[in-house]
């Protein structure tokens, strides 16, 4: 008999012993990410900080009621579907060069992942079970985060450097409820196109601290005086905007257009938008940026260019230009060149696109 209890309780010390090792695997990537980014030991282990099992609330509009950075830091923001940003489903965020500037959740949420990159980290939160959000490249993470744990609004999550070229971070907020409408939809493929939002649409506008309004507004002076004369800040939120992932529109230029079988991620894609009073036109490869031209006084302003219709686009700070032609509803062509807009267009040296 003590022979037959020692047993089990030997195989009940394996037991606990093989789940011990396995909670710890699964914990190490999110956990060891934090301590690299704290420059804490990766070697000592934690136990994570637990959600206490609690189930996601279902609310397609949470309200963000904090401030997610001190505006003060902010040089400008890229609106959504910027053709210069790298990654158009996000707002890119860019501080005033040699700051370093906190970050703060700005909503109650779960803590889902901490991942690292190149030394630069993503949190990525859930505010409900329709609404997520991370901010990306951030370089330096909060010590006291703990991955499945609640972050409630206002804590701090991490730290954001200014740099002489280039965006500080990202900030993403998805929306299962509310897809991207798209003319083909099989053509996009970018899980974070799928369902991206702009971000400042959930910030508080029911107070004096109109925290939409005064984020949105930093999305207009990206392009120096040209936007910015377009925004009056006696206006109104209801006039200003942080950019739209899809500018397709039927019957006309405005969106997106692809070579062969190409997607947004995959292959040649050509996005044509309007931004307040500019146009901007991108190629991507592969989804890789290569190719960016903003006309800033254009002679034809989107959704203007439509079925027949020939427009030409000129990029004066890179002297180059752009001349696009819209065949029919699903077809165009595009040529382009150096210099100021030739006086026709040349259809045996351009490209054709379709949706």
């Amino acid at each position: 008999m003590v022979k037959v209890l020692i047993g089990l309780v030997g195989l009940g010390v394996v037991v606990f012993l093989i789940l011990a090792v396995e909670y710890s695997v699964f914990n190490d990537v999110h956990v060891n990410a934090i301590k690299r980014a704290t420059g804490q030991p990766v070697e000592e282990k934690k136990p994570v900080a637990e959600n206490k099992g609690e189930k996601c609330k279902s609310d397609s509009n949470p309200v963000f009621k904090g401030q997610f950075i001190d505006r003060a830091n902010i040089l400008f923001i890229r609106p959504l579907g910027d053709t210069q940003a790298r990654f158009i489903a996000r707002s890119s965020i860019v501080l005033k060069e040699g700051t370093e500037a906190a970050v703060y959740n700005p909503t109650d949420a779960v803590l889902e992942e901490v991942s690292e990159k190149d030394g630069k980290y993503k949190l990525s939160l859930q505010a409900s079970c329709e609404v997520g959000f991370f901010f990306d490249r951030l370089d330096k993470v909060a010590k006291e985060l703990q991955p499945k744990a609640l972050i409630k609004k206002g804590e701090l999550l991490g730290y954001v450097k200014g740099v002489a070229q280039g965006d500080s971070f990202d900030f993403f907020v998805s929306n299962t409820s509310k897809k991207v409408s798209h003319i083909n939809s099989k053509r996009w493929q970018d899980k974070e196109s799928l369902y991206a939002q702009c971000p400042y649409e959930y910030f508080d506008v029911r107070n004096a601290n109109n925290l939409k309004r005064d984020y949105i507004a930093y999305t207009l002076v990206h392009n120096e005086n040209t936007i910015q004369k377009e925004w009056n800040k006696e206006q109104g939120v209801s006039t200003i905007s942080c950019g739209n992932l899809s500018y397709d529109i039927k019957g006309t230029a405005s969106g997106g257009w692809f070579k062969g079988e190409s997607t947004d991620t995959k292959g040649d894609y050509l996005s044509i938008n309007k931004y307040l009073s500019t146009v901007q036109i991108s190629i991507r490869k592969d989804g890789k940026l290569v190719e960016v031209l903003t006309d800033y006084s254009p002679d034809v302003l989107l959704p203007d260019l439509k079925s027949g219709k020939v427009a030409c686009y000129q990029d004066v700070n890179q002297d180059k230009w752009v001349i696009v032609k819209l065949i029919s509803d699903n077809k165009l062509s595009i040529a382009k060149g150096n210099g100021g807009c030739p006086t026709q267009f040349a259809q045996e040296v351009s490209d054709i696109w379709e949706r």
